[in-house]
């Protein structure tokens, strides 16, 4: 009979960022469910708003209860170390560097959390967490 394997040893950092990522999902869910409520009645209370400003609101709050979503996903998976969710983690960090980019000097903020993730999710001990082999690059 063979032993269950070893649980891996999730680094502190990934641990951090999982949690973080969580409740930051948890309150865009919050945010877009109050959004595809209030949507309506916007609509109906303030109808010099015109009657697409209610649907723009409830879209636009769908749209974050499903971005919601995806982030309790990716949390999840964060916390158990799963390839994919490191693999999202970077393709959203490089999003959101570039989008960083594109809004400097405002964007300050979202280029030094998205590069520090960056530099952090692609540290040896970090990559073996979640599967992942590190590379080693000759220079």
């Amino acid at each position: 009979m063979s032993e269950p394997p070893e649980p891996k040893d999730r680094p502190a950092g990934v641990t951090v960022l999982a949690i973080l990522n969580g409740l930051f999902a948890v309150l865009l869910l919050l945010a877009g469910m109050v959004l595809v409520m209030a949507g309506p009645l916007i609509g109906f209370l303030v109808p010099f708003a015109g009657p697409f400003a209610g649907l723009i609101l409830g879209v636009f709050g769908l749209f974050l209860v499903f971005l919601g979503v995806v982030g309790v996903v990716v949390s999840w998976g964060m916390w158990n170390g799963k390839q994919w969710a490191w693999w999202l983690t970077i393709i959203f960090s490089i999003l959101i560097f570039l989008m960083g980019i594109t809004t400097l000097p405002a964007g300050i903020v979202s280029l030094i959390i998205s590069g520090a993730t960056l530099f952090y999710f692609t540290r040896p001990h970090v990559k073996s967490y979640f599967g992942l082999r590190p590379v080693n690059v000759a220079i």
